[in-house]
């Protein structure tokens, strides 16, 4: 059977359009030769987008109903970017990839556990 033919996580080709890539050397990398990426999730940048757009769509929407209330004032402003920027904090998505021998995830090290970094 090949790949991507079928039901089930074989299906979803998700993981294969960076296969063979490898991890990006930045300023901090470490001294080890890097790992291929084996898997990054691609939907990511349309979740951001998505995250932030609705965020701008909130902020747009309280700050135009303000406006034609004749209400809206700088601390009213301040209140409604500060909603927004909560809200996108909380829709923002996590960041995932995985190389062979790890697969890191943001904020898995807050639980105390601590994830080998490719």
């Amino acid at each position: 059977m090949r790949r991507g033919s079928g039901r089930g996580p074989a299906a979803d080709d998700d993981n294969d359009d960076t296969a063979g890539a490898t991890a990006p050397a930045g300023p901090g990398a470490s001294a080890r030769p890097a790992r291929p990426v084996l898997a990054r999730d691609r939907h990511w940048p349309g979740r951001v987008r998505t995250a932030v757009g609705s965020s701008c769509a909130v902020l747009a929407a309280l700050v135009l109903l303000d406006l034609s209330v004749g209400t809206l004032t700088p601390p009213r402003t301040a209140c409604w970017v500060a909603i927004a920027v909560c809200q996108v904090s909380v829709l923002y998505p996590p960041r995932v990839t995985a190389g062979e021998g790890c697969w890191p995830a943001a904020g898995c090290s807050a639980s105390g556990w601590s994830a080998p970094t490719c």
